[in-house]
């Protein structure tokens, strides 16, 4: 039986990931690993160059070496995730391709362009010679605009300075969905505090909305003017002004941002464009077949087309739509037809030739209507511009170099969700709470060593204590490398934090996986 994963569905995972990342009882890493070069397989190893990388494959082999080599996890944070699309830039010169409902392709197409000043506008409609553009689109109206090159866009939204430092590469942009006004029942009362619980967790409120209620029980709720969200953290919700009461049972809303809050010139984008006429309407007809003998009466022209379908206004004149004729014809063949009425609430359509009117011997029409999305271009950006990919962004800095050495090398990105300790734990206070809350943790083994080894010069030392009497050596990788290959491991940390001296190692096939014996290592 043949199947299809929809582009819908490629859309829903995506979301349903975003989700998942920022769900209260879901904590989600970004593990890093693998700080020693890509190197061949034989026991005594002097390739250090990374020629040669190891091709990852699905099996669980290699996921259990991916974990082995793997030297911390950092929590991912709401901000740190976002949906992202391919980027397209707006050039001088270069041809984009229209919106097309019936494109299977479409989202591998370029139908939107990234604008200079990060305006970011979907290709409704191009020039019937195939030109490329030169006249940079501007307008962030919520109707559908043309400019003088013949190319006809809608304003999608802008990417925020905060976004495009986090997301934004050559290869990719982040897109995001907006929430316009959503609702939550709160759980437990409260008066005079700035935060409160919901009854259930809702992924649709966003930092920065402003919060109104609305009185269900005997409590009238009194939320001051311009109060915001200022933190969502699963079930509850911190405002950033008290609120002087809020019953249980209380509907409360989160709707606008605030003006000055960058994200409302794309959230007003988004509710205009749904209050548009243009919702489920059609802005272009494709011409497959432009017939022949239509002649050059534009009006006789037009009186025969006709838009037949399961909504409503949608229609074709004879009149300028943008500057432009919204019939155009050489030599008697049709070249391109724009609406003069969108209409709205198609999901069905085609275009209808009527053979009773003038010219009688026209003939040969084939052209079919594209059809806006249901709600209308510009109200779900993620969704219109196949947003399927997902960009995480999170940084190894500062404080993290206790848990993870944020100047080592790491080879292997790994995403891994809920993880758990195994085994021994380390046993002192002060040991049990590092990267406790921090939201950082180490996956290696570690050796423990006298309090009074402060260095990692001191090295030597530990290796002749816990190998006892092997021949001993450090062999660095390379000239500026962390790591140093010891027998039997790769110490890949070395951390002081008062209780002792903890270096922290990992191994493979190269250094074997024997466990050391000396009565101070502990493993986990």
């Amino acid at each position: 039986m043949a199947a299809i994963v929809t582009n819908n569905f490629r859309s829903l995972n995506a979301k349903n990931f975003m989700e998942d990342v920022r769900a209260e009882l879901s904590n989600v890493y970004i593990g890093v690993g693998k700080s020693t070069a890509w190197q061949d397989e034989t026991p005594v190893t002097t390739d250090y160059t990374d020629s040669t990388p190891t091709k990852p494959a699905d099996t669980i082999d290699h996921i259990n070496q991916a974990r082995a080599n793997m030297i911390g996890m950092k929590l991912l944070d709401d901000s740190d995730v976002s949906h992202v699309a391919p980027r397209y830039d707006w050039e001088a010169g270069k041809v984009f391709v229209p919106w097309d409902s019936r494109n299977p392709d479409i989202y591998e197409e370029q139908f939107y362009c990234l604008t200079p000043d990060f305006k970011v506008y979907k290709c409704i409609d191009v020039p019937p010679n195939g030109a490329g553009v030169s006249d940079v689109p501007v307008s962030t109206s919520a109707s559908v605009f043309g400019t003088a090159d013949g190319y006809r866009w809608k304003y999608m939204y802008t990417i925020i300075a905060a976004d495009s430092e986090k997301f934004l590469t050559r290869s990719y942009m982040p897109v995001k969905t907006l929430t316009t006004s959503t609702t939550g029942q709160v759980a437990v009362g409260i008066a005079g505090v700035n935060t409160f619980t919901l009854d259930d967790e809702n992924p649709d409120i966003l930092v920065g909305q402003i919060i109104t209620a609305v009185a269900n029980s005997a409590a009238t709720p009194n939320v001051t003017a311009n109060t915001v969200v200022t933190d969502v953290s699963g079930k509850t919700i911190t405002a950033s002004a008290s609120i002087p009461a809020l019953a249980a049972g209380n509907t409360v809303t989160f709707g606008n941002f605030l003006s000055t809050n960058p994200l409302r010139a794309q959230q007003l984008s988004q509710l205009n464009s749904a209050a548009a006429s243009e919702v489920g309407g059609i802005e272009r007809i494709v011409i497959t077949d432009g017939g022949s003998n239509f002649g050059t009466n534009l009006a006789n022209i037009a009186a025969k087309l006709k838009i037949v379908g399961d909504g409503s206004n949608g229609a074709i004149t004879s009149a300028t739509v943008d500057g432009q004729a919204s019939i155009q014809v050489t030599n008697g063949t049709i070249t391109r037809i724009i609406p003069t009425t969108s209409g709205q609430d198609y999901s069905l359509a085609e275009i209808a030739l009527r053979t009773d009117l003038a010219p009688t011997n026209a003939t040969g029409l084939k052209a079919y209507p594209v059809i806006a999305p249901a709600a209308g271009h510009g109200t779900d950006p993620v969704t219109e511009l196949g947003g399927f990919y997902i960009g995480l962004n999170t940084q190894i800095s500062g404080i993290d170099d206790v848990d993870i050495a944020n100047n080592q090398d790491f080879r292997q990105i790994s995403i891994i969700k809920n993880p758990t300790v195994a085994g021994k734990v380390e046993s002192t206070s002060a040991a049990a709470a590092r990267g406790s809350n921090r939201g950082t943790f180490r996956s290696t083994k570690f050796l423990t060593v006298a309090a009074d080894a402060t260095s990692v010069a001191g090295l030597n030392e530990i290796i002749n204590l816990l190998t006892s009497g092997a021949d001993v050596f450090i062999e660095s990788q390379n000239e500026n490398a962390t790591s140093k290959k010891i027998p039997g491991a790769y110490v890949v940390n070395a951390v002081n934090d008062g209780s002792g001296k903890f270096i922290y190692y990992v191994q493979d096939s190269n250094t074997g996986y024997e466990s050391f014996t000396a009565t101070d290592v502990l493993n986990y």
